[in-house]
């Protein structure tokens, strides 16, 4: 499970801020990585949102062996709860 979070009140959709519209994601579409000149895809499955105290998240999923994890503060500007999205590379 590779696990990326981040803050989104810091990074605006007005300063290119990519956790800034994170909410908007919905299972079937897509999210594309760059790592070491290598492009991965990956396929959103799930969103929901959870307490901070729920950190098994981002424990790994036996059945999505390649799976990403990102998370960020919800509602916008709170820490109250965290808006994950699951997904599954292609």
């Amino acid at each position: 499970n590779m696990v990326i979070a981040g803050h989104r009140f810091l990074y605006t959709a007005t300063n290119g801020g990519l956790f800034y519209n994170l909410t908007e994601l919905k299972p079937n579409d897509k999210i594309y990585i760059r790592w070491n000149d290598k492009t991965y895809e990956y396929q959103v499955y799930n969103t929901k949102t959870v307490y901070p105290t729920q950190v098994d998240i981002r424990d790994p999923d036996p059945s999505i062996p390649k799976k990403l994890t990102m998370y960020t503060c919800y509602p916008l500007g709170s820490t109250a709860k965290r808006f994950v999205v699951e997904a599954k590379q292609l």
